[in-house]
């Protein structure tokens, strides 16, 4: 083969290098029809029998590690969303044994709230809305977008459209019963009034008190009751299936012994089963983790809810995996032209005549040979292109050091945390995260706590610590809890008391009850702890991390890591921001001084994104030298300008919502 082809293959990027999934919504490298057509069909059969019969139904679709249950999901998502058939919803793991409608609210507002046509202008809430105003759930896709058209003629304004929303389903929101407070907040979403307020009340934020009344409202969907009654209005809203599927199911237990999420679990998608007529619930599982769901959950659970169908994935065949081979190298961007470019040249190679190259066929059908997930097959490919390109071209010598494979791939989790949008600090990132931490270091004794308002037990140098993750943005909200807590500080079985609340998230100065509640607490020898979101975003990776391995979706260099190997490299590896945070909160380090002077200060600068020293120590109400020193120690939080006057400004990325 010639020089220039031999440069050109090095400049073709390995279309083989991704091999899995991370979330259906995401673009998709490839997709052959013919891979798991029944797993797929059987699931469309799910959802058109919900609609047929107007009850909700539950189906398992179980599979080896990697063999693309969640590619599949991709597949249903584009299949619902092109036809306007049903709506889809995916939720990964659960964080918490009583978050199970929150858990599902933040990801059914977070799905039926993006662009989801086509044409990429409406939703899957707007097309609810416009089908409820015509009183026809089937409608169809030209007649919603027809409606919406004719509705945004009418109205001049977002105010204008809102009411005109509102007497348009007016009539057909009595008769399905839906919740009035979750409706118009839905409609002034869908009008574009008070837009990102009403996605973050419908995500279950708690909200201020002048954004709750902004938005009309009196009731927060951070209580688990709330959430519940809006999830079911929203299934409602549907008019059409849900077709609401679950992943990473293993994620759910943070040891064999431990069953309580997944029967927290079980008992959720029974009642929504129960008070919902809609709703295909896909439950996504690995083959061997079938028998232990059952024992977990008890057979009438099982058997007669989440499994009442149940289906597996195939492993690849000889020709499954060729098509799949030739669908990367075709949606390559470059290699097609260079193929041509070797024929047209009259380059005499007998591999060329190929359709794989510069693969070989029987290479790609000699890997299917055992029946291999599709995630082996692909790995297998992506070696195979390696070789091809190294075949091609001058040798070179071989790396002398040996890196650790783990770390790039917390490097991407801790990444993908930060960069996450859910648009809600989720109390159960902390909660869920701790107690994995507890497992890591080893700890005895930690556990999820039944009382009210206390979050989880852990066990400290002084004994017993109840720890309470405090996260509404409710000044009346967050007293009335620290009200409460304060028969906690004083309980016999509890040995220390802690408030545990993200730091980006401001106590106001005029909050007077709630900072009387706090100083009282502490007086009690309650300690207030306020972590970082880069704890928060490295708790969120030790979580995402753990699911993915104990969903047996996790690999490094081609091999599967088991959760035991990952178990044991985290502890070793723990970032330092998670030990800081886990002994404050245990009681082996003290709580810095000054953190909630820090919160305010990260608050005003949120706000302003850019502020004169002076400005920002009179709105902090802090001395200017306090604010000094602060800046200077959050150098990833809150940079600073040296000048007439000094600046300070915030770094997005270190302390926005994630």
């Amino acid at each position: 083969m010639n020089e220039a082809i031999r440069w050109l293959l090095q400049k073709v990027e390995n279309p083989f290098v991704s091999v899995r999934v991370d979330n259906p919504w995401a673009s998709d490298p490839a997709d052959v029809a013919e891979i798991n057509r029944d797993a797929f069909t059987t699931c469309l059969d799910v959802v058109e029998g919900v609609r047929e019969s107007a009850e909700s139904h539950g189906y398992l679709l179980a599979g080896l590690p990697g063999s693309g249950k969640t590619h599949l999901l991709g597949r249903l998502r584009r299949h619902f969303l092109e036809s306007e058939r049903a709506w889809f919803v995916y939720v990964l793991p659960l964080t918490t044994v009583d978050r199970f409608f929150r858990h599902v609210l933040q990801a059914l507002a977070g799905d039926v709230l993006r662009p989801a046509m086509a044409n990429g202008t409406l939703s899957q809430a707007q097309v609810a809305v416009a089908r409820l105003a015509l009183d026809s759930p089937g409608a169809s896709a030209e007649r919603v977008l027809q409606w919406w058209g004719q509705a945004r003629g009418r109205a001049q304004n977002g105010p204008e459209l809102l009411e005109l929303l509102r007497e348009a389903t007016e009539r057909a929101a009595e008769r399905l019963e839906l919740e009035v407070s979750v409706l118009n907040v839905l409609l002034q979403h869908a009008s574009d009034v008070n837009r990102s307020t009403a996605r973050a009340w419908l995500l279950g934020r708690s909200l201020t008190e002048q954004q709750a009344a902004q938005l009309g409202v009196v009731v927060a969907l951070d209580d688990e009751e709330a959430a519940e009654e809006a999830v079911v209005t929203l299934l409602k809203l549907a008019g059409g299936p849900v077709a609401l599927t679950f992943d990473q199911i293993e994620g759910l237990q943070l040891r064999r012994e431990d069953t309580e999420l997944l029967v927290s679990y079980a008992n959720g998608v029974a009642k929504l089963i129960a008070r919902c007529r809609n709703v295909a619930v896909i439950t996504c599982a690995q083959v061997s983790f079938r028998v232990t769901l059952r024992e977990a959950v008890g057979t009438a659970l099982f058997d007669g809810r989440l499994a009442e169908r149940s289906g597996s994935l195939e492993p690849l065949n000889p020709e499954q995996a060729v098509a799949i081979a030739g669908a990367r190298l075709n949606q390559s961007r470059y290699l097609p032209a260079v193929r041509n470019y070797a024929r047209i040249g009259g380059a005499e190679s007998e591999a060329l005549a190929d359709p794989l190259w510069p693969l070989s066929t029987q290479e790609v059908r000699t890997l299917a040979v055992r029946r291999p997930p599709a995630r082996d097959l692909l790995v297998g490919c992506r070696e195979l292109f390696e070789a091809a390109r190294r075949a091609e071209a001058k040798p070179t010598p071989a790396p002398t050091l040996q890196l650790d494979p783990l770390e790039p791939i917390w490097d991407e989790a801790i990444e993908k945390a930060r960069r996450s949008a859910t648009e809600v600090v989720d109390e159960g990132v902390y909660v869920d995260g701790l107690l994995r931490v507890g497992d890591l270091t080893g700890a005895t004794g930690a556990e999820r706590s039944r009382v009210r308002d206390v979050d989880l037990i852990l066990p400290g140098p002084q004994g017993r610590v109840a720890v309470s993750v405090c996260h509404a943005e409710s000044m009346t909200s967050l007293a009335a809890r620290l009200r409460r807590l304060r028969t906690v500080a004083g309980a016999r079985d509890v040995d220390r008391l802690v408030v545990l609340r993200d730091q980006r998230l401001p106590i106001t100065a005029g909050a007077r009850r709630t900072r009387e509640y706090l100083d009282e607490l502490r007086s009690r020898s309650a300690a207030l702890v306020r972590p970082t979101a880069e704890a928060y975003a490295a708790l969120a990776a030790i979580r995402a991390l753990l699911a993915e391995a104990a969903a047996g979706d996790l690999s490094a260099g081609g091999e599967p890591v088991a959760p035991e190997q990952l178990k044991t490299w985290l502890a070793a590896h723990l970032p330092q921001v998670v030990r800081d945070l886990y002994e404050q909160v245990t009681g082996a380090e003290g709580v810095p001084e000054g953190g909630e002077e820090e919160a305010q200060l990260l608050e005003v600068v949120r706000q302003a994104r850019i502020i004169s020293l002076e400005a920002a120590a009179n709105r902090a109400a802090l001395d200017s030298g306090r604010v000094r020193g602060i800046a200077e120690a959050r150098p990833l939080e809150v940079g600073w300008i040296s000048g007439d006057p000094d600046l300070l400004f915030l770094h997005p990325e270190a302390v926005e919502r994630p």
